[in-house]
């Protein structure tokens, strides 16, 4: 891992890519990023930083975890996915899931930004999908509460794609 900042201050938006290796899913993770995305996630919990899952990613993670062939394995990430959200409701920690409901009538905007955004105006490859979306628009939302306060606001995910599109960037990005 390079140097090490504080994450005092700061807000963390987590993809699909961070949970994948933060749970060890198997086929959707590999060793070295296990070990970084665990340490990172362990510092920012030991600096106090805000750590959001958008549920949409949640519902990805679940599906990874469905693909897994052994079956142990897979009963044994889906108990620990489940404790893990369990908690995360109970406690809001360690993460605090967003939006805690979703709200039909915020879908249209979000389908909105989706159509107008994210498939329109993105070159070829640079696209995100509408979870990735979805993802955007939480950390903007988080930038926009909290602004007055000097958060900063940073998407932690692998997908190069979506980490252009944080409102904040991160020093030292982990993109695996």
């Amino acid at each position: 891992m390079a140097k090490k900042y504080s994450l005092t201050n700061t807000i963390l938006v987590i993809d699909t890519s961070y949970l994948l290796e933060l749970f060890g899913v198997p086929g959707y993770s590999e060793k070295n990023a296990i070990r970084e995305i665990r340490k990172r996630h362990e510092n920012a919990i030991k600096d106090k930083a805000m750590l959001f899952v958008p549920l949409p990613c949640l519902f990805e993670l679940g599906n990874h975890i469905a693909d897994v062939r052994d079956d142990t394995r897979r009963q044994e990430l889906a108990n620990l996915f489940v404790q893990s959200i369990k908690t995360s409701v109970e406690k809001s920690m360690p993460w605090t899931i967003t939006p805690p409901a979703i709200a039909i009538e915020d879908l249209p905007k979000l389908l909105e930004y989706f159509a107008n955004h994210s498939v329109v105006q993105c070159k070829g490859s640079k696209c995100i999908g509408l979870v990735d979306t979805s993802t955007v628009l939480q950390a903007q939302r988080l930038k926009n509460e909290r602004k007055s306060l000097g958060y900063q606001v940073h998407i932690w995910t692998k997908d190069k794609r979506l980490k252009e599109h944080e409102p904040d960037p991160e020093n030292n990005p982990f993109l695996g």
